[in-house]
């Protein structure tokens, strides 16, 4: 039933990311003078390459132009988000990407420890057969639609992980663009805190220990404010009134010249206790914030 919830909100996921993508892309172009050489622009960042809509021109620099030196000309395919950071790691130009050896990339996915899964695959059969008997002149080609199979994101079952540098079963892996890291089909990456976490809970665990950390020394706060800011504002707004009884009503204080000035700060420290001290002990005890509802009080307390 986790599985299944799981699997249910990864999708979803997977399909809002889409579809807002999506948008970006029918919205949003790069507007670079200098060939997009700076791998700083829109197009580059969101892993596609450049059309006529950008302001690149002809001296676009954009590795994802370029992809069909892998999957061949006539292939609509984006490569797989693996591939994609290993490309932006390794490749910084056009030119460097069209030096990757092909064959010695072929050669080292055929060469992983878990190649011989594909024995069960229909298609990758036919390929190894049609490899095994393929004339000199149909090589590239083949290589290029080997890639298609492994390196696109329109890939079978397997893709290659140039993380783990080993074979990756779509259903039991993932890339996660954001570490960049293969994670096993479990991990999912919680926007709370940045990273990729082991499990099926929401929130992750990290998060979840930050929530109950927080929940104790709020807890330890209220219970403060209960026992000790509720007494001590108790006793000094009574030592305030205390201090303008006696300022006012005494007449050796009246007949002092400092009385005035004292009058005046017993004063201010009692309208200080009404609206900062009384709006945090509210806040705390009854998490209900009088600042929030209204502008002129939340204007005093940031005075007093």
């Amino acid at each position: 039933m986790l599985n299944e919830e799981y699997s249910n909100k990864t999708e979803q996921r997977k399909t809002s990311k889409k579809s807002n993508y999506e948008k970006k892309k029918k919205t949003k172009k790069c507007n670079c003078r200098s060939g997009c050489s700076k791998r700083s622009c829109y197009c580059y960042k969101s892993n596609r390459g450049c059309d006529s809509s950008c302001g690149c021109g002809s001296s676009c620099q954009n590795l994802f132009n370029h992809l069909d030196y892998f999957f061949g000309e006539d292939s609509k395919c984006t490569a797989h988000p693996c591939f994609v950071d290993w490309l932006v790691k390794n490749v910084k130009t056009a030119d460097e990407l069209q030096k990757i050896d092909r064959e010695a990339l072929q050669q080292k996915i055929m060469n992983c420890g878990r190649f011989s899964e594909l024995s069960d695959d229909e298609d990758f059969q036919k390929w190894l057969k049609k490899w095994n008997r393929i004339k000199a002149n149909e090589k590239l080609d083949h290589i290029q639609k080997f890639f298609r199979m492994l390196l696109s994101d329109d890939a079978t079952m397997h893709y290659y992980s140039f993380c783990n540098d080993d074979l990756a079963e779509d259903d039991c892996d993932w890339h996660c663009t954001i570490c960049k890291t293969c994670r096993d089909w479990r991990e999912w990456h919680c926007d709370g805190c940045n990273k990729c976490s082991y499990g099926t809970t929401l929130p992750c665990q990290r998060c979840e220990r930050k929530n109950q950390m927080f929940s104790f020394w709020r807890y330890i706060a209220v219970l403060y404010a209960q026992y000790f800011g509720i007494s001590i504002l108790s006793l000094e707004i009574l030592d305030d009134i205390l201090n303008i009884f006696i300022f006012t009503k005494l007449r050796t204080s009246r007949e002092t010249l400092s009385t005035f000035y004292l009058l005046g700060a017993v004063i201010g420290n009692f309208l200080q206790l009404i609206l900062a001290m009384t709006t945090r002990i509210v806040t705390v005890c009854f998490n209900h914030g009088l600042t929030r509802f209204s502008l002129a009080w939340c204007k005093l307390t940031s005075i007093y």
